[in-house]
């Protein structure tokens, strides 16, 4: 009963998600840096579907909220897969991304109490890597990686129309990776997972802001799997209700 209420939340958190349809396209003079990470072949068991609820917890007045999500993992030329994400927070979001990890471009469109509309876009502009391993880490393994990305922004007032704010913004974010020391089993993650999954922290830091990752990397899905994240300003922990493989 629950994961059907979670549903048609979520479905109507995709009704206004009109662009999700544009299509979503690698920068041609980062192909070859970028497909250079993925593996010569596909995942014996890549994901079709990930239902999770996530926590959010933020510092300040804002205190905790609890956030009901639907991930559909979308097979792409090359190797990518373009992530559908459906949220009952932000609405919905599309993105184009290497393993999991790499977000090559997004779209998104999100409303606050359908006062406030906020569109937003993402492309990567730069990307360098210190090893052609990241789609497929070992334990013990380290790496990092520098991605610049460009962002516009489009914030409307849905009410009076008198108050907006639209932009573009480049940031340059350094990560580095560490995987721990072993493998656990897949089925530790989430129950319906098989194989083995590899633990993977990651340091994010840019101009902005710092924020720490964690993620299962599953060697049998070729994918990481977000589980945590935090910053100074808040912390988001993943509780996954469904994970569902590609037949």
């Amino acid at each position: 009963m629950y994961r059907s209420v979670v549903f048609v939340v979520l479905a109507a958190a995709l009704g206004s998600a009109t662009a999700a349809d544009q299509p979503l396209e690698m920068e041609a003079s980062l192909k070859p840096k970028l497909l250079a990470l993925l593996p010569e072949s596909r995942p014996p068991k890549p994901i079709a579907r990930t239902l999770q609820t996530e926590e959010w917890q933020f510092k300040g007045r804002f205190g905790k909220k609890l956030v009901h999500s639907r991930s559909l993992y979308v097979p792409q030329e090359a190797g990518l897969v373009r992530l559908e994400d459906a949220n009952s927070m932000r609405g919905w979001r599309d993105v184009l991304v290497v393993c999991g990890l790499i977000a090559l471009q997004s779209s998104g469109s999100s409303q606050v109490e359908g006062l406030v509309t906020n569109e937003t876009s993402t492309r990567l502009t730069g990307f360098e890597a210190s090893s052609a391993g990241i789609c497929r880490p070992s334990p013990g393994a380290e790496f990092s990686y520098r991605f610049e990305a460009e962002r516009r922004y489009d914030v409307r007032d849905n009410m009076t129309g008198l108050f907006g704010r639209k932009g573009t913004r480049l940031e340059t974010f350094d990560v580095l990776c560490k995987a721990d020391a072993a493998y656990l089993p897949a089925s530790e993650i989430f129950r319906s997972l098989e194989g083995n999954a590899l633990p993977v922290r990651c340091e994010q830091k840019s101009d902005a802001a710092a924020i720490t990752f964690e993620y299962a990397f599953l060697p049998e899905s070729g994918v990481y799997l977000r589980l945590r994240d935090r910053s100074a300003a808040h912390q988001t922990e993943l509780r996954y209700m469904e994970i569902r493989y590609r037949d």
